[in-house]
């Protein structure tokens, strides 16, 4: 027989046996006939009240969901019914019956895993081990490129500092000899003001000695002519 149906006809063997072995000793994975046939009508309000969704909601946050007077008396009476002997028994029996269904599928399935997949994942994980190498390697080559580009990018605003300082500095120096050629020429304006209007003042006091000087004029050949006409 070929080693790869040996290999699952012991395993569906074992399999059938272990089950066999539950069921005997836990029974079927589920509340049994004779309980729900004693019990049906609770059981049945019991877990249409517990797969509410007014119930969820109140369950999981009391404060925002509080329960009304049907809802709390749905609540007291799953606490009633959770609270018998005959429940907790029965769902005893039945958490049992799943976990070792449970953890007998799972051994299954690990070992199969370990049958046919144990040389598979070694080439799987040698595949990740040399990917992670690689990753590793690109990472440790792109810290030191991403290492360069910052000193080169800091070696570029040392310099863009010293460039700014310079202009800065320049700056400064215009400004001053801009002031100062303003001064200058300020204070030339100024003079050539004083000058021009001293100039100016020194104009209007000649026009007006004459003016004045003129008037006298007049007015004397003006007393000249009286005298020579009162003699005549």
């Amino acid at each position: 027989m070929n080693p790869v149906k040996r290999f699952f006809l012991y395993l569906a063997a074992a399999y059938v046996v272990l089950s066999a072995l539950i069921m005997i000793g836990f029974g079927p994975p589920r509340l049994s006939g004779a309980y729900l046939d004693e019990y049906e009508a609770d059981h049945d309000r019991y877990v249409e009240i517990i797969y509410s969704e007014e119930y969820k909601r109140h369950m999981q946050n009391p404060v925002r969901h509080p329960a009304d007077e049907e809802l709390q008396a749905d609540i007291e009476f799953v606490r009633e019914y959770e609270a018998r002997p005959e429940f907790q028994r029965a769902n005893f029996r039945r958490r049992m019956s799943q976990f070792l269904f449970e953890v007998l599928n799972a051994g299954v399935i690990v070992v199969v895993a370990v049958r046919f997949g144990t040389r598979p994942l070694l080439s799987f994980l040698d595949e990740r081990i040399g990917d992670l190498r690689k990753r590793i390697a690109w990472a440790d080559e792109a810290r030191k490129e991403a290492e360069k580009q910052k000193q080169t990018a800091q070696d570029k605003l040392d310099q863009l500092d010293d460039v700014r300082r310079n202009i800065t500095q320049k700056t400064h120096d215009v400004i001053e000899q801009e002031q100062e050629a303003i001064e200058e020429a300020t204070e030339q304006n100024i003079a050539r003001i004083d000058a021009e209007a001293e100039e100016r003042m020194r104009v209007e006091e000649l026009q007006a000695a004459q003016q004045v000087k003129a008037e006298l004029i007049d007015k004397a050949a003006e007393e000249l002519k009286e005298r020579y006409q009162q003699r005549a």
